[in-house]
């Protein structure tokens, strides 16, 4: 039997005497630009395999080879793919060659539970983003079998698609991503809920690009911190998060400093806009200073505390407090709220915090009127608070 034409030319090439071919490649094809090898050896105008660090189709093949860290965005009920530094809109990440799953509907909200992946087809640089079932007792999460295809592209076309209700964008090297949330604002929001951090070998995964973040490791989401005493959980959260209270101090190496009042939690952030508001956010701007207007959201399902927002309405890096998180919404640690940071600590907030500077009149209003042969204990009492409520505000 006669073997085709094709294999006995591939046959006749290697039992050939080494010799420099004369295979015609056209300039024009710019291999390099393309990141693949020169011309083959064999086949006229077409470039070789992916250079080193850059996934594509198998060579011989003109396609453009894109690097190994490229991920496809998905903006969940979009239909455009915002790539602008002023967008509120966080999209889902998938990275080259990983299966990742949305948790609880955070991450992915028009696929809650769902999973993803990218991969390319070899013979035709294809790169596809794929729709997959999680993992299950029968089977791993992203199983060729439970997959289905959402978008292709071809390399070098980093055009915007949609399906559904979702949009979806390639991108090389991931570094749309970088335009999105950039180093002040870091990896955190991909957690998709506002009382989540993203961490770094056991630390907050700060000022440090988030491509970069997630091309070295998957994204790694734990709950925020305790709030530091300055903050009063149940009245006045989202101001005392702005503006801290007045009886909690900050702490130095010889104790609190009494006369200072401790910063607010969100006070140190610089002049901004106020936020992107939606169902689940609030902003104090009740008493801005000159320079400063605090932007902060004290809730999201499950939590609250405070995240001190960006221009964009995006927590900043490593700005974010719990004061409470009731599972399963929020995801509650085994071992409950870890602690403040230590640069995050203050005293401990008195009783004073609920009483006005000018609280000596009510004490000269009670002892004008302090229990006598002519006036009873309670009758006393009922002086002394209908005082304090006129003084505060309350009775006119």
């Amino acid at each position: 039997m006669k073997a085709p034409n094709a294999v006995l030319v591939a046959l006749t090439a290697l039992a050939a005497p080494h010799t420099t071919h004369s295979v015609k490649c056209d300039a024009a094809l710019k291999c390099s630009e393309k990141h693949r090898e020169n011309c083959d050896d064999f086949f006229p105008n077409a470039c070789g395999n992916c250079i080193a660090g850059m996934i594509g189709g198998d060579g011989p093949l003109n396609t453009v080879c894109i690097g190994n860290a490229s991920c496809a965005l998905i903006y969940p009920g979009q239909t455009g793919c915002s790539t602008a530094s002023s967008s509120p809109k966080v999209p889902f990440v998938v990275h080259f060659g990983r299966c990742v799953c949305d948790t609880a509907g955070r991450q992915w909200p028009t696929a809650p539970g769902m999973c993803s992946k990218v991969d390319v087809d070899r013979a035709s640089g294809k790169i596809s983003l794929h729709l997959c079932k999680a993992a299950s007792a029968s089977r791993p999460a992203c199983e060729p079998a439970s997959c289905s295809r959402l978008a292709e592209w071809l390399p070098g076309t980093d055009s915007c698609k949609w399906r559904g209700s979702d949009a979806f964008l390639l991108s090389d090297e991931c570094t749309v991503l970088d335009s999105i949330l950039p180093v002040e604002v870091g990896p955190s929001p991909l957690c998709g809920h506002d009382g989540l951090l993203a961490r770094l070998d056991g630390t907050l995964a700060e000022n440090e690009p988030a491509a970069k973040h997630l091309a070295e490791r998957p994204l790694v989401c734990e709950l925020a911190p305790r709030c530091p005493e300055s903050v009063q959980g149940k009245t006045r959260l989202d101001q005392s998060c702005c503006y801290g209270t007045p009886t909690s101090h900050p702490l130095t190496e010889w104790g609190k400093n009494v006369n200072l009042q401790a910063p607010g939690f969100c006070s140190v952030l610089p002049t901004q806009p106020p936020p992107v508001q939606n169902s689940t956010s609030r902003a104090s701007e009740a008493h801005p200073g000159p320079s400063q207007v605090c932007a902060v959201r004290v809730a999201a399902p499950g939590w609250q505390g405070c995240a001190c927002l960006g221009p964009r309405g995006i927590p900043i890096a490593g700005r974010v407090c719990t004061v409470d998180c009731v599972p399963p919404d929020c995801p509650l640690p085994p071992g409950g709220i870890a602690p403040p940071l230590q640069e995050w600590l203050t005293s401990e907030a008195t009783f004073q915090t609920v009483l006005p500077a000018n609280r000596n009149r009510w004490m000269r209003v009670g002892s004008q009127a302090l229990p006598s042969a002519s006036i009873s204990f309670v009758q006393w009492l009922i002086t002394l608070s209908l005082a304090i409520l006129v003084d505060i505000g309350v009775l006119h």
